[in-house]
């Protein structure tokens, strides 16, 4: 999609971030000529380094290196490489760079095993709506077996039981849908996408502590011990925390004590406070989520602290929800 950001620097080229974007974009319009004088230019003027010279010479005249060996793949991130080495026929895997460039891999020109790779790791951060991520689950049948088309096959099948409604197929699909996809780290979205139906039909009793867990991975979490009352008692530390109680003496291990300390008695980090009461409260998050991060990896003293931040800043629904997904994690087989 990169057309539009061309047409900006062709009709104000000190927008662009580098000179090489300058030269990329004259091309990219048709206007050959200029692109070429601009990249002499920039040449002669050490405007652009030796490897973006390189790469671009090949884009603005690739009849000139037929039998040169392919370049070098970059380590370094940059989106017109990343354009230019796929314009070459060389293109990059998103994989490894930043998880903005897999946004590239959703494109019908790739591969649907490709687009579901790119679709999972931006649902798995909330970059992408989860009906997008159940999009590309339910364009075709599972090509294979293992990993990935495991979870297709399983939500799909779950999709369809819920959709016929009927109570046996829904708990036969249910759980192995729920399990594949919180191994993926993708309980979130899955919950996210059947939460209403989760809510509004008859459930069988044996499938009320997976709702349970689904329903408190949403924006729904309140709701959840009013619809699957005895799952909410089975589980009555969890519940506390969804009513932002965290009440300290149903915790029952290490990281409950911790989530329980965050709301109770841990006071927030000052530094903490002052970034956001000073219009600095990005960064207050960022470092939040850090800690939280950190917490979450075993560190249960940064975990309290990084609950109670969350919750000094006017984040009280994040706060519950964090420490209802860490539980959640714990919680899972």
């Amino acid at each position: 999609t990169e057309h539009q950001a061309c047409d900006l620097i062709n009709s104000a080229p000190h927008l662009a971030p580098e000179y090489s974007y300058r030269i990329f974009c004259a091309a990219r319009s048709g206007d050959w000529d200029t692109a070429n004088l601009l990249l002499g230019t920039a040449r002669g003027l050490n405007l652009v380094s030796k490897d973006q010279a390189a790469v671009l010479e090949r884009f603005l005249d690739p009849d000139l290196f037929e039998e040169e060996p392919p370049l070098t793949r970059p380590q370094t991130p940059n989106a017109l490489i990343f354009r230019l080495f796929e314009a070459l026929g060389q293109p990059i895997s998103t994989r490894p760079w930043p998880i903005v460039y897999a946004n590239a891999d959703l494109r019908d020109i790739m591969g649907w095993k490709t687009q579901i790779d790119a679709a999972e790791r931006l649902a798995g951060t909330g970059a992408l709506p989860a009906n997008l991520l159940l999009g590309k689950y339910s364009e075709r049948q599972a090509a294979a077996s293992g990993g990935v088309w495991d979870r297709v096959a399983a939500v799909q099948r779950f999709e369809t039981a819920l959709k016929t409604g009927n109570p046996e197929a829904i708990g036969k699909t249910m759980p192995k849908a729920w399990q594949q996809m919180q191994n993926a780290q993708l309980g979130g979205p899955l919950a996210d996408l059947f939460v209403d139906d989760l809510l509004n039909i008859e459930l069988p009793t044996s499938l009320h502590d997976i709702a349970y867990s689904m329903v408190q991975s949403t924006a729904h979490y309140e709701h959840a011990s009013d619809t699957f009352p005895n799952a909410a008692a089975r589980h009555p530390f969890r519940t506390s925390v969804a009513q932002g109680h965290a009440t300290s003496s149903l915790a029952k291990t290490a990281i409950e004590a911790a989530i329980a300390r965050g709301f109770q008695s841990v006071q927030a980090d000052p530094s903490i406070t002052s970034m956001a009461e000073n219009g600095r409260l990005g960064l207050a998050i960022l470092q939040t989520v850090t800690a939280l991060e950190a917490g979450n990896q075993g560190d249960l003293e940064q975990l309290s602290t990084a609950l109670a931040n969350l919750r000094a800043i006017g984040l009280e629904d994040a706060a519950r929800r964090a420490a209802l997904q860490i539980l959640i994690e714990q919680d899972s087989p």
